[in-house]
Formats: C-alpha cells, structure tokens, sequence
C-alpha cells in the first residue's frame, strides 16, 4: 500500500515537473550483468589500479563504477511468462514494454498481441528516439524495443519491423540476414530516408546528419558482434562512443522535445555464456563507461533528465568465492587474460593449431603455467579435450582461470538470479527497492503518458498480423 501510494504522488506530480513528460531519458541495459559481475568488475578496477593500497573492506577507492553510484538502487526479478528463467527476447520485451510474454518472443504477447515500447510511446510523445547496442541490431533485446515479431530467430523480419517505426537511429554491429528472397534490408533503410554510416568515421558524421541515421561497424568487421572490450582495436566503436555521438544527434533531431535512448552492452552475456571471467568485467567496466557519458550529461541537465541502468537476466551462475578459495580471491591474476575465449577459440580453429601451439597460446595470453598454476594432470586433460573440440577446451581452460582468481560458474546459460536497478532523475524514486522487472517500463511509460494524455489512444495493442 505505501508503495502504491508513493508511486500515485509521483505520477500525480509530474505535470509539475515536466508539461510533456521526462525531455531525456537514458535506459542502459547490460545484457547477462548480473550483480556478482558488477562487484567482480569493481574489485578488479580497483584491485589493479595503481592507487590501490589495500586499505578498506572492498578495496574501492575512486574505482566505484558509476552506476553504482548512481542515487537510487533497487532489485528487479527477471521470469518471464513460461519459465522462472527467461531468455533475452522475453526479458526485453518486459524491460521494453511492460508486459510479460513467453521466452523467444519479440514485442509481442503470449497471445500474440503486439506490444509496445517506452520507445514507441517517447516516439509518440514527439522525441527523438535511439537504439544502439554492442551487438547486431536485430538481436533480442534492441528487437524487443522496435519490432513485433513471435520467434527471436525471425532476422530479416525483425530488421523490415524497424524501418516501420520511424526511429531516428539504430546503432549496433549491423543485421544478421540482411538478405532473404532477394529483399536486401539495407536497401530498404535507405529507401526510406535512412543514412549509413559505419564505424568511427560515420560516429563522425553523425553531428552533421539531418536524416535518419543506420550506424553500422566499419565494412570489413564482422556483422553480428563489435569487437569485446578486451580484444578491441583502436578502430573499433565502442559502446561510450555511440552514446556520446547518439547525445548530440538526437539532441539536434528532437530539439525542444529532448530523445529516448536505449544502450545495450550485448556482450556481458557472451562473456559469461563462455564462463571468461575476464572478459566479462571488461565488458562491464566498457559498459560502465558508456553510463559514464550519460551521466556527465545528467549532471549538465538534472532536472530534465533519467537515467535507468539494469540488466536482462543473469547469465553464467557467477559467483564470488569457489570451493577452493575459502575466504579469499585472487582477482589480481585476471590481469594476465589478455584476450577473450572467443578469440583464442577462433584463432585455434582458424589456424587448426597443433596442441603444442595452443599450449604455448595459453600460457602467453592466459598466464596459465605462470601466475594461473597449472599441474601436469590438468594440461593433460585439457590436451585430451583439444584433440575433440577446441572450444571445450578452451571453456576448460576458462575455469581454470577462474579457480585461481577465486570465481565459480554454476552454469554456461541464463539464471533466475534477480538484477540490480541503478536510476537517477525526479520521479524515478518508486524504482527503489524490489520489483517485477516489467515495472520499469511501466513507471517510464507513465511519465510520458502524464504528459501526453493523447498517447495511450495512438498505441492500442493491436492483434498480430504476422
């Protein structure tokens, strides 16, 4: 009832706040980040940083990422309609829209009613709107916010959903089947006003742009992920980047209407799914950054801007101690893991790399054999393993690394673990404490909804077509 209550006073004093509701609002999503890897990645900043003196409980000093600093906390519960562990369609389609559906489906309900986004409805609201993520755009979660379709997979259909919106910007590594019957979903963007641009040279142009903007990554990198922190060049775009192009286009785009951006770190979850402990908190500590961007911009504008930060799911079963590590960590060790599982697996395969090569592979860009302690059984078992499958071994290899930083895994998939919620702005306040993660969007969707009474009517859930 208290809850209620408070949530009623908030929405009952927005028109005091904002005649059209919320002008900017952030929502970052870090796919699989549950909270074990938040705190991995913040023990490891500050763990490695030059300034660490060992002083304090946790070790933090000025290494507290940004989210968590952020003013408001709470906890958020991630099942989705069929299962008590979601996958990301269902749980974007939650973190989107506000409404449960089953696990694979992409905005739309078990019923197979469309559903629409906090996106649609800042769309509708007269913004600019935005969708950028680390991985491709048609992926579960950026799809969850633009299209309406009933399986995940459905790529191509999934890209076509996008150009119907009217959205000002979709960022990300690019499309995973551009091409179906001929159709060549590209050309269909441009056809309908939207500009490419790619890698860093278009996050370039973007400031100039007047139309629609495409951002896909630089031509000769792959289309389905951008590059992982840890393995990242300097001619790869980075997810801080994208923000902060993204802040100036649609602040030019929507004007006196401000914009909705939605800011996916795609690849936490690849990390985990692969149990790469390293991996993983980079992609935290990158995704942290791209936080970072938004909130120097919360700072500037406080009383027009939100920002929410939170995840999907949990991915991984990560966890902070294992049962060889008693009442310690090692977290220190990680700083030898000089890249990710996946690219020491591609690099295997595409070589077709002799054990003794992959050996000495693991032992230069893992630190196994050196400060990860490995015994004869333990190279053995993994030679054994290399000889089926490089990826095995790999993965294998990745627990090793994991043992001797002190971390565990439960599993290589989702978990029902609850994730945590970091928010700043007015009248974000009821997201304190623990919720059903469809409540997210329901309390962004009713801000815009305050504003613009008209809203609700241009947004009728209709029954699917497809």
């Amino acid at each position: 009832m208290r809850r209620l209550l408070l949530t009623l006073l908030s929405c009952l004093s927005v028109s005091a706040l904002w005649a059209d509701g919320p002008k900017y609002v952030f929502y970052f999503i870090g796919d699989g980040m549950g909270i074990p890897v938040i705190n991995a990645a913040q023990y490891y900043s500050a763990r490695t940083a030059s300034s660490y003196t060992g002083i304090g409980l946790y070790g933090y000093g000025n290494h507290k990422l940004t989210m968590c600093t952020l003013p408001i906390a709470g906890i958020a519960t991630t099942d989705c309609s069929d299962s008590h562990i979601t996958d990301s369609a269902a749980a974007g389609t939650a973190l989107a829209s506000g409404t449960k559906t089953d696990s694979g489906m992409i905005g739309m309900a078990p019923d197979n009613h469309e559903l629409y986004s906090i996106a649609h409805t800042a769309k509708a609201a007269g913004k600019a709107v935005g969708i950028i993520t680390t991985v491709s755009i048609d992926h579960a979660t950026p799809a969850s916010f633009y299209a309406h379709r009933p399986n995940r997979g459905l790529y191509h259909e999934i890209a076509l959903d996008g150009i119907e919106t009217g959205f000002d910007l979709y960022g990300g590594s690019g499309f995973l089947k551009p091409v179906k019957d001929d159709v060549d979903v590209y050309d269909l963007y441009e056809k309908a006003g939207y500009v490419r641009l790619r890698g860093r040279d278009g996050l370039k142009k973007m400031k100039s742009v007047k139309t629609p903007v495409l951002l896909t990554e630089r031509e000769e990198a792959p289309s389905n992920l951008l590059a992982m922190a840890i393995d990242r060049s300097d001619d790869d775009m980075t997810l801080a980047d994208m923000v902060a192009a993204s802040i100036d286009y649609l602040s030019k785009r929507g004007g006196d209407e401000g914009f909705f951006l939605m800011a996916e770190g795609g690849q936490i979850d690849m990390a985990c799914h692969s149990n790469d402990p390293k991996a993983a908190i980079e992609e935290v500590l990158d995704f942290d950054k791209a936080v970072a961007v938004a909130y120097d911009f919360y700072r500037l504008h406080p009383d027009e801007t939100l920002i929410v930060v939170t995840a999907d799911h949990e991915t991984g079963g990560f966890a902070l101690g294992n049962y060889d590590s008693g009442y310690t960590m090692n977290i220190d060790c990680l700083s030898g893991v000089k890249c990710s599982a996946s690219m020491l697996t591609a690099m295997m395969r595409q070589s077709d790399m002799a054990w003794s090569d992959a050996r000495t592979a693991l032992e230069e860009t893992w630190g196994l054999g050196g400060d990860i302690e490995v015994d004869d059984d333990e190279w053995k078992r993994l030679e054994s393993i290399y000889a089926n499958s490089k990826s095995e071994a790999i993965y294998e290899a990745s627990k090793l690394v994991s043992r001797a930083a002190g971390l565990g895994w439960t599993t290589g998939s989702h978990t029902a673990a609850p994730v945590a919620i970091f928010a700043a702005g007015r009248m974000l306040e009821p997201l304190a404490g623990m919720h059903d993660n469809t409540e997210i969007a329901k309390l962004l969707k009713s801000l815009y909804v305050q504003g613009h009474p008209a809203i609700e009517a241009t947004l009728v859930n209709k029954k699917s077509r497809r």
